[in-house]
């Protein structure tokens, strides 16, 4: 395209390469060290409170978990830390299947003594009431 006050158009020169500025040469071997190659760095987020309450909740639960509220709390806390805690959910994991073992346990533990207390007590009366 021509120049609105008629004047030619000057051809631009060409730009030299420069291949110094990064360390490289035209051959492709480099006049410096090697480049450093970085590698990514994965951080996975903090476990707040609630998967490592989960945890020894459902730990706690081994000795405790007659109460039926540590393991009940050890399921709570892990339940919500699935959802909010993505860096602990190893936590809140074995903290929902340590405190739902001991709390089906217990269940199973308290229902056969109280079978058993049952199983007694109906025996006592059916014995006191025959007379011979």
């Amino acid at each position: 395209m021509s120049d609105p006050l008629n004047q030619p158009e000057q051809p631009v020169p060409p730009h030299p390469v420069q291949y110094q500025q990064n360390g490289y040469s035209p051959t492709g071997y480099s006049q410096y060290a090697a480049p450093i190659a970085y590698q990514p760095v994965f951080v996975t987020p903090a476990s707040t409170g609630l998967s490592v309450t989960s945890l020894v909740l459902g730990l706690v639960s081994i000795f405790f978990g007659f109460t039926f509220l540590v393991p009940l709390g050890a399921l709570i806390f892990g339940l919500i830390a699935l959802k909010r805690e993505p860096g602990g959910k190893g936590m809140a994991i074995a903290g929902i299947v340590i405190g739902a073992a001991f709390m089906l346990f217990w269940l199973a533990f308290g229902g056969a003594i109280l079978a058993l207390f049952f199983g007694m007590m109906s025996a006592v009366m059916s014995a006191g009431t025959v007379s011979g």
